[in-house]
């Protein structure tokens, strides 16, 4: 099963990301950010949310970033610095698509209860045959994880474990994003605007490991810093996206966002006004 490569009638079945939702109560700031925090700095932050961080820049990343001297905005890739935008044919499956197998994020926390209910409806719906990826740090929470969804009822044969130290749960903001190129998987990733450095690795990572393709998977930088959830496609190439990709690209004009996304995703995106932050602070 995990050998089968995608078929042109089949190409919309790569790999999807979980979408998850956090109450939002502090502004996102406009600009993004140069440095990712250091490790030690971002467990005595993790210390004070024991839900895991939140979707938004907490107050003490904020903090961090404003007492770093010298700190500057992350540096204006110009365009045509984006690695090469994808060769072949290129679709991206839209939201809510058949697909291989949705990647989670295994993070402690309030989220569990609801990553579990998830991954049991994948696996033991009778009318799909698609593979819940499951990140977790290592063994031991690979142990945790597996007597959770058997307790739960999960197929565990239709459950692929990854091993991956990540910084939070939202997998859907800092990637991978599958597409199919030729109808073979490829990723496209961007700079994730949160200072989280394990969580922007990730599709790098994915890149060269075994799951969930068998293969290497071809992976292209945008060139953007972006939050994925910031990104919504529909089946007819039509994909939506608030005013936030442009507060955080101001190197780059409305045209040139579009154009980029065109490259590297083959859909026409339209921009609309963000919500106001007291109703969305992550601008999605």
């Amino acid at each position: 099963m995990m050998e089968r490569l995608l078929t042109t009638d089949k190409s919309t079945r790569v790999v999807a990301l979980l979408v998850w939702c956090a109450a939002a109560i502090f502004a996102l700031p406009l600009s993004a950010y140069a440095a990712d925090i250091p490790p030690d700095v971002l467990a005595e932050i993790e210390k004070n949310y024991p839900d895991g961080l939140p979707r938004y820049l907490t107050p003490e990343e904020q903090e961090w970033l404003q007492q770093q001297a010298g700190t500057q905005a992350l540096a204006i890739v110009p365009l045509g610095e984006q690695t090469s935008p994808p060769a072949g044919a290129v679709f991206a499956p839209a939201e809510y698509e058949a697909v291989y197998g949705p990647i989670v994020a295994w993070e402690p926390g309030s989220y569990l209860a609801l990553l579990t209910e998830f991954v049991v409806g994948v696996t033991t719906d009778p009318h799909m045959d698609s593979l819940a990826f499951v990140i977790v740090s290592g063994a031991s929470q690979q142990a945790s994880c597996t007597t959770t969804l058997q307790n739960a009822g999960a197929d565990m044969d239709r459950v692929k474990f990854i091993y991956y130290n990540l910084d939070t749960v939202w997998i859907r903001d800092y990637g991978p994003r599958y597409v199919a190129e030729d109808s073979y998987p490829a990723i496209i990733d961007h700079t994730y605007n949160r200072p989280r450095a394990n969580d922007d690795a990730l599709p790098a990572f994915l890149q060269t490991q075994s799951i969930p393709f068998p293969q290497n998977e071809p992976l292209y930088d945008i060139g953007l810093t972006h939050g994925g959830g910031n990104f919504h496609v529909f089946a007819n190439g039509d994909a939506f996206a608030s005013t936030l990709i442009l507060d955080e690209n101001t190197g780059y004009t409305e045209a040139q966002i579009q154009q980029i996304f065109s490259d590297f995703y083959n859909v026409d995106l339209t921009i609309y006004t963000r919500l106001i932050s007291n109703v969305d602070a992550t601008g999605h």
